[in-house]
């Protein structure tokens, strides 16, 4: 690796690139003669993963399964690939109040990227990532650089905030809404976090996050992740 950085000058956040870079080195065997044979990484790993980062999560979380975490961080934006997530806030250890959320994020950078996790009662899973923390917004919406929609049960999806709306977080003392739309936020949940609505459209242009016809969801677990 250091070999490949001394000769090319590439970006260390595109993993996936400096991974194509590197090889494997097999001991092989002929006529009682070794001779090493090296094989691309690229072509090693073809037709499989495509994440060479091993996300480390800490502690490990009690909503997303390992295979989910793995097949999350697949398809994360590359300059999120290489991060680690370290648990700050969780229902489990804090209990279920917004105002302990906004009082913990008050101790960390307003710029800490984070990754909020929602579990509902029907075994839904769905959050977001953002470079801006849970603080209050000031009484107005707000759209922090890293904006990222998540679905992550039943299915991954990823959905970007677009460039044209401003309008993707939005928090005070009541109510956390990300996402805002004409017919409802992406996510919204209240001062007790029992739970929320979901509704598709939007900043995000994603579906609704909840297989409720009304877009209501009930929280089993919430957690919150600083990435670093």
């Amino acid at each position: 690796v250091i070999n490949i950085m001394r000769k090319k000058s590439y970006d260390i956040l595109d993993m996936t690139a400096l991974f194509n870079l590197s090889y494997t080195f097999g001991l092989t065997r002929y006529n009682n003669k070794y001779d090493f044979q090296s094989i691309p990484n690229s072509d090693l790993f073809k037709g499989k993963r495509n994440n060479y980062y091993l996300p480390k999560m800490k502690p490990p979380s009690t909503i997303m399964s390992d295979c989910e975490n793995i097949h999350l961080w697949e398809v994360l934006p590359l300059d999120l690939k290489i991060k680690d997530a370290n648990l700050i806030y969780s229902t489990a250890n804090d209990g279920y109040s917004l105002s302990t959320i906004l009082a913990i994020n008050d101790t960390y950078d307003y710029e800490t990227t984070i990754m909020f996790l929602i579990e509902t009662a029907d075994d839904e899973i769905f959050g977001g990532v953002m470079s801006n923390l849970f603080k209050h917004t000031n009484g107005k919406s707000v759209r922090p650089m890293v904006s990222l929609l998540l679905k992550i049960r039943p299915e991954i999806k990823i959905y970007q905030a677009s460039d044209e709306r401003d309008d993707v977080l939005y928090v005070d003392s009541e109510c956390v809404i990300f996402g805002n739309g004409p017919k409802g936020p992406a996510i919204r949940f209240d001062k007790d976090l029992k739970g929320g609505f979901s509704y598709e459209g939007g900043c995000f242009n994603n579906e609704k996050l909840v297989s409720n016809e009304k877009g209501e969801f009930q929280i089993k677990k919430m957690e919150i992740y600083h990435l670093d």
